[in-house]
C-alpha cells in the first residue's frame, strides 16, 4: 500500500502548483475559473513534473533513507526547492546579469514567492498523499535486504 500512495503522491502534487498562481486572482470570477485553472496548468504543470523529477525525487529519497516525517521539513524543503526552480526559470530567461537581489526580494520579482509558496504547497500536499507508513515501510524494506 505504501508504494502505491507515494506513486499517487508524485502524481497528484504538482497539480498544487497552478493553485497557487491562480491565487491572486480569486476575486475575478473570470480568471479564477475552470478556463484560467486549465491556462495555469497548461504552463505551470509541466514544469512543476519535470522539477518534481529532478529535484523532488532525490529529495524524496533522502527524505525516506533519513525517515524525516516532519510536515514543516516538507515544506522548507519544498520552498526551496520552488526557490531553485524560480532561479533557474530566471536563468533560463537570461535575467541574472545585474544585481543577485531580485533573486530573493518578492517586492522586485513577485515570480519568487509564488514559486516558493507552490514549492511548500506541493511537498506538503505530497506528504499528505504519501502518509507516514511509506517511510518506515520502505527504511523497513531496505533494512531488511541489507541484513541479507
Amino acid at each position: 500500500m505504501g508504494r502505491w500512495r507515494v506513486a499517487v503522491a508524485f502524481l497528484v502534487a504538482p497539480w498544487a502548483v497552478p493553485l497557487v498562481f491562480l491565487w491572486p486572482f480569486q476575486g475575478n470570477i473570470g480568471m479564477a475559473s475552470l478556463g484560467g485553472l486549465l491556462l495555469y496548468a497548461f504552463y505551470a504543470v509541466p514544469i512543476a513534473y519535470l522539477a518534481e523529477l529532478v529535484l523532488g525525487i532525490p529529495a524524496w529519497l533522502i527524505f525516506r533513507r533519513y525517515r524525516v516525517v516532519s510536515v514543516p521539513a516538507f515544506a522548507v524543503a519544498g520552498a526551496f526547492m520552488g526557490w531553485l526552480v524560480n532561479l533557474t526559470l530566471q536563468a533560463w530567461a537570461g535575467n541574472l546579469g545585474g544585481s543577485v537581489a531580485p533573486l530573493f526580494n518578492p517586492w522586485a520579482n513577485p515570480y519568487v514567492a509564488f514559486c516558493v509558496a507552490a514549492g511548500a504547497l506541493a511537498t506538503t500536499v505530497f506528504r499528505a498523499v504519501a502518509g507516514r507508513a511509506a517511510f518506515y515501510r520502505a527504511a523497513t524494506d531496505s533494512q531488511r535486504t541489507a541484513a541479507f
